[in-house]
């Protein structure tokens, strides 16, 4: 299931999730990862 959620479609992909058993943990949300601050990264004010 966690293949086909990230799009995993070769087999060495398929094969690691397997021998490292991600498909056995919890599963993964968008919304769980956020971008940290960084010094040079603009804003969207630099593109007004």
């Amino acid at each position: 299931m966690l293949a086909l959620q990230i799009g995993a479609c070769q087999y060495r992909h398929v094969r690691n999730i397997l021998v490292n058993n991600r498909d056995q943990s919890a599963p993964a949300t968008a919304g769980d990862w956020v971008s940290p601050n960084h010094a040079h990264v603009r804003g969207p004010g630099y593109y007004q």
